[in-house]
């Protein structure tokens, strides 16, 4: 779940849920009535908690009906008070029992002021103002069924924020394994003693492109973490995608000799100028490529092509691998999934890199498909809508 879902969701289960969310009930008498009448309104309603009493149209009192038998069922006590009025029922200590609240008043909050009230009038109703000079009443056992409702939601909530932490991990780790195994891989070649100084220069480069992608990542992650968002903005500027797919190819060199793998990359125009967000496609292009090493077998060949059509930028990825089951073309692009082809050379894989593939293609509102035969390989396609030109 992203967090601006999350924080909805808060606003609608939590501490946040009031009193006025929840059913009230209306019931009033006058001071003056018959204590009589009270037995009347409460046979009449069974599940009627309590009764308002007004006295010259203004709160007075609140009668709860345990409290009412507690006292009529007492010897003559019936008999005695028949022909009272409701007003005689009362004294100051029960007057400060009762628990006023606003309708404004949390359902957390409230319970717990329910729960801290003697013994004796601990499951009286609540008595909820409304309105200025309106009451009315809530049923202790359906506020304590709210508590148990609203607390149930926020342990969900706190569990999925526990799983929204874990993801966010999950994904510096992966994104920031590609570029780390870049600037390794250079690094051992470059303790080679057979180089010239051309290769040095080739190798450094790559080295500082892999490490400033690794900050561009970092500042990133940094920025979810201080907005608590795993959301982002796209800052897009104007570029070659011609030339900066073939520089993130330059950094699976060193991965492509350990496999022995061949990557041919011929694409049919020379220029293809778009705005979007470089550093996004960066990781697009770099997880894609990635992947195709990965699952691919050792001596095998790997296809990387960008053309347009139809005013639209068409980039794939063909590799000889080892294909896509049914089953798991329908989760290929989910997050955490664990599919049931494994990588070719003991790799890791966190299940996390289609997902940030289609999430940073559909920001640049584009799309993403793959094509696949078991055994036989897979081709992903990544068609952008952010086309300006292309020079053949």
């Amino acid at each position: 779940m992203y967090w601006q879902e999350w924080v909805e969701m808060k606003n609608k289960f939590s501490v946040n849920s009031v009193l006025g969310d929840l059913d009230l009930l209306d019931a009033e008498m006058d001071c003056t009535d018959k204590l009589m009448d009270i037995y009347r309104v409460f046979e009449r309603n069974i599940n009627l908690p309590g009764i308002i009493v007004k006295k010259k149209g203004s709160f007075y009192r609140m009668l709860s009906k345990s409290k009412f038998y507690q006292v009529m069922s007492k010897q003559y006590m019936f008999d005695l008070f028949s022909r009272r009025t409701v007003e005689f029922f009362f004294d100051d200590s029960y007057f400060e029992s009762n628990l006023v609240l606003g309708e404004s008043t949390t359902i957390i909050e409230a319970a717990g002021k329910a729960l801290l009230r003697e013994d004796k009038y601990r499951f009286d109703p609540i008595i909820v103002i409304t309105n200025p000079n309106e009451y009315k009443l809530l049923s202790i056992h359906t506020l304590l069924l709210a508590q148990n409702e609203v607390q149930k939601h926020m342990l969900e909530l706190l569990t999925e924020a526990n799983e929204f932490k874990k993801d966010v991990l999950g994904i510096v780790t992966h994104d920031l394994r590609n570029p780390l195994s870049a600037i390794l891989g250079f690094v051992s070649l470059m303790k080679r003693t057979d180089f010239d100084i051309s290769e040095i220069n080739l190798y450094t480069e790559q080295i500082q492109i892999s490490a400033e992608n690794m900050c561009n990542m970092i500042a990133d992650f940094l920025q979810i973490a201080i907005n608590d968002s795993t959301d982002f903005e796209l800052h897009k500027t104007t570029f070659d995608l011609v030339l900066l797919i073939e520089t993130v190819i330059n950094n699976f060199k060193s991965g492509l000799k350990a496999k022995s793998q061949t990557l041919i990359y011929q694409p049919g125009v020379t220029k293809i100028i778009i705005e979007a967000d470089g550093h996004r496609l960066t990781e697009v292009i770099d997880n894609l490529i990635s992947n195709a090493i990965k699952y691919s077998p050792k001596e095998t060949t790997i296809f990387v092509d960008v053309k347009v059509e139809n005013e639209k930028v068409l980039f794939l990825v063909k590799d000889n691998g080892l294909g896509i089951s049914i089953s798991d073309m329908d989760k290929i692009f989910g997050k955490f999934q664990k599919l049931s082809s494994k990588p070719t050379g003991n790799e890791t894989s966190t299940g996390l890199g289609l997902y940030i593939v289609k999430k940073i293609i559909e920001k640049h509102d584009g799309k993403i498909w793959v094509e696949s035969d078991l055994d036989k390989g897979s081709t992903f396609y990544v068609s952008l809508p952010m086309f300006k030109q292309a020079i053949d």
